[in-house]
């Protein structure tokens, strides 16, 4: 996802430019992405997801908000409730499928 390419948690020890050019990952978010730093969390939120159950599917959410939704759950979880998702639509619809079967 283009998350994983647009950021690095700020706890991860290889930082690269937030570290020097920015004084907190907020503003690095605003200054470089113009987007809130809660923005740039849910969407590296869901390219955890997307690399989650890609392991186990042969398809991915068909969007953030998709994987947004099995964000706060633990992995087997996830995968889970994305399958069954899978298994019910025959596809995952655009529509938080994850709310209506979980």
């Amino acid at each position: 996802m283009r998350a994983r390419a647009l950021f690095l948690r700020p706890t991860s020890p290889n930082l690269s430019g937030f570290q020097f050019n920015h004084a907190t990952f907020e503003e690095y978010c605003q200054k470089r992405w113009d987007m809130a730093r809660r923005t740039a969390y849910q969407l590296m939120d869901a390219a955890d997801v997307i690399d989650n159950v890609r392991n186990c599917a042969h398809q991915i959410p068909s969007n953030e908000a998709q994987a947004r939704e099995l964000a706060p759950y633990e992995k087997q979880v996830q995968q889970a409730v994305f399958l069954r998702a899978h298994a019910f639509c025959g596809c995952v619809s655009p529509v938080n499928p994850c709310r209506d079967i979980g």
